[in-house]
């Protein structure tokens, strides 16, 4: 079976971005035996992107479908020419490549169009925000996502989600039930080290500090973390929390500068670092040398900071919603979404206990393998099902 996954994110959105490259780790954790007749190809459009780790580039590659798929004559421009207006497919040079790669399944896509394309393909739907928390988009947003949901739902074989509050999320909303929507919850590839071992020290960091990973989007809920901190002025002044991740919200896009303000309205500036966007490398490893990893966030489809810090061995602190729970890490206390108090409360008591170490790394990375081995497998029995319901061969 070869399959086809499509790069997504970018710049903008590194959860979607991660999401492929974790998805590659997980089937490059794939055993000699289960990779047999197996052929996994990134289509991509993105220079310089390749997210196939070094060990796997032995059956996985990325290619540039754009630039590699085979160049038109002058008769197969006609060809496209005519289906295009006959309304028969909006992209046939794309379904033309995937007949001649012999790609059986594109993941994750939604075919323009309905009808015969010669593939099997699945959706993906990170999550279903815009319905749970309208408030965070214009009109015309929710309705592009909706149009989005229904279209994955109409045209592709399947839809795939990362969570079962996402499903229920689908069902609650679009009515979508049974065998049509899959449920794949993804887990963090990590490098096969800790990282750097001097990054708290370039970034200048206290020996002791919390962290939180996320891109400053009105949702992600920072405004508790600094009221937190305020709770904590009193009895814990050295508290200090290093934040990573874009600071721009293109839905709000004056939510960080209202952010920064607040910090210095409560008299935070000593006790807030603020990173930005930093290397991956470097994250992982300020986050298994904090305290402990925060994500307050009021919705999620799949966390991937969550996994991240799971996979390093990390304490943690979640909010309290439905999806920290079915992730349910080892190693979590969970908080309400506004509850200032006992978050507070938990980094007193962190701050107060002997400075500890994560779980050893052999351990973590013990754990981890076994989570992305689950993921691979779960990942090609979805694939191949489709293929085979749809009339492919896999």
């Amino acid at each position: 079976m070869h399959i086809g996954l499509m790069p997504q994110g970018g710049s903008a959105w590194l959860g979607g971005a991660h999401y492929i490259a974790n998805l590659c780790g997980a089937l490059a954790a794939l055993p000699q035996a289960e990779r047999e007749g197996l052929r996994v190809s990134i289509l991509n459009q993105q220079t310089g992107f390749d997210p196939v780790p070094t060990h796997a580039r032995a059956w996985m590659r990325a290619v540039d479908w754009a630039a590699e798929a085979p160049q038109p004559s002058l008769w197969r421009r006609q060809k496209y020419r005519i289906q295009r207006l006959g309304h028969r497919a909006r992209t046939p040079w794309f379904d033309e490549a995937m007949r001649e790669w012999g790609v059986d399944f594109v993941y994750p896509y939604v075919p323009p169009t309905h009808g015969a394309r010669g593939y099997a393909c699945a959706a993906w739907q990170p999550d279903f925000q815009h319905r749970e928390m309208p408030d965070m988009f214009s009109a015309a947003e929710c309705i592009e996502r909706d149009a989005a949901v229904r279209a994955g739902l109409a045209r592709a074989d399947r839809l795939v989600l990362s969570s079962q509050a996402a499903r229920a999320d689908c069902e609650r909303h679009f009515g979508a039930q049974g065998s049509r929507v899959q449920v794949l919850p993804f887990a963090s590839v990590l490098p096969p080290d800790s990282g750097p071992p001097d990054a708290v020290a370039r970034y200048r960091l206290p020996e002791r500090y919390f962290i939180c990973c996320n891109q400053f989007w009105a949702h992600k809920n920072h405004d508790l973390i600094l009221q937190a901190l305020a709770d904590l002025r009193e009895s814990a002044p050295e508290a200090c929390v290093v934040f990573t991740g874009h600071t721009h919200d293109y839905r709000r896009p004056g939510h960080f500068d209202e952010w920064m303000a607040q910090v210095h309205r409560l008299g935070l500036w000593s006790q807030v670092r603020v990173l930005g966007v930093v290397p991956r490398a470097d994250q992982l490893n300020l986050m298994r040398h904090s305290l402990g990893v925060i994500q307050p966030s009021r919705f999620e489809g799949w966390s991937t900071v969550v996994e991240d810090a799971r996979a390093l061995g990390c304490t943690m602190a979640l909010s309290d919603i439905a999806v920290h729970r079915e992730q349910a890490p080892e190693r979590a206390s969970y908080f309400g979404v506004d509850a200032s108090d006992a978050l507070a409360d938990w980094m007193a008591g962190r701050l107060a206990a002997p400075l500890s170490s994560p779980l050893p790394w052999a351990e973590a990375q013990a754990a981890q393998a076994a989570r992305l081995l689950g993921v691979a497998r779960r990942f090609v029995d979805i694939a191949r099902n489709v293929v085979r319901q749809t009339g492919g061969s896999a």
